[in-house]
């Protein structure tokens, strides 16, 4: 058996035979070797090609544990591919997708998250499904400021079905107020309010402005972006903020 074998073989025995075994082995190599196993049983587990049956939250707990010691790295920038990588990504704190604005890369991709949070309590959990929110909120605004472009609200009910079976009841509900919206119907100053906040880019507004004008509720943001509501049918169209 090779020294990266034998190295391997024990991280993967971590869950049995204690880290003290591997962290023993891995000293007694020197620094610069151990960092080099340790770096790439990170890089080898992120990219889906490091056998590792225990799971991604055991090898949570070594990527930890192998930091702390010096070897491992801070963190790891790497893409996901696939929705197994998706699952994989959720429990490891340290796996960046890129230093900043990495929720947009995984638009697109809510079943997948959904499904990777499912089970048990991953680390980036709220994240995800705040991604998710964030999906389908700028996917929202987007089609309603531009005319042609159909807004996500049977997405959103589909999704709410998916939020709901694994147990993620306020995202559920989020979203099936988002779709409520595609329904045509009166519009009160609570729903009118309801929906300033729901369908508003990025993140739910810190304030903003409401007014009735003639048919409609005239919302004014911050910003300068404003959302018009039909108050006797719902319709919304939306008009982003001046350069």
């Amino acid at each position: 058996m090779s020294e990266r074998a034998e190295i391997f073989d024990l991280a993967r025995a971590c869950g049995d035979a204690g880290y003290e075994t591997l962290r023993a082995r891995l000293a007694s190599l020197g620094p610069g070797t151990a960092s080099e196993y340790a770096h790439a049983l990170v890089s080898g587990f992120v990219d889906g090609t490091l056998d590792w049956p225990a799971g991604a939250r055991s090898f949570a707990a070594v990527w930890e544990r192998l930091f702390e010691d010096g070897w491992a790295p801070f963190e790891i920038e790497r893409l996901v591919r696939d929705a197994a990588a998706i699952a994989r990504w959720v429990w490891l704190p340290r796996w960046l997708l890129l230093s900043q604005d990495e929720d947009l890369l995984l638009f697109g991709r809510a079943a997948e998250l959904l499904d990777a949070v499912a089970v048990g309590a991953p680390p980036k959990r709220d994240y995800a499904l705040g991604i998710v929110a964030h999906d389908i909120r700028d996917t929202a605004w987007v089609a309603l400021s531009n005319e042609g472009k159909p807004p996500p609200w049977d997405r959103a009910r589909t999704l709410a079905d998916h939020a709901e079976r694994i147990g993620a009841r306020e995202l559920s509900a989020y979203l099936r107020r988002m779709a409520s919206y595609g329904l045509v119907g009166r519009v009160d100053e609570s729903g009118a309010r309801a929906r300033a906040v729901d369908v508003h880019r990025c993140d739910p507004p810190p304030r903003y402005e409401l007014a009735r004008r003639g048919q409609s509720w005239e919302v004014t943001y911050p910003s300068g972006a404003r959302l018009t509501i039909g108050r006797h049918d719902g319709a919304m169209r939306a008009t982003n903020a001046r350069a």
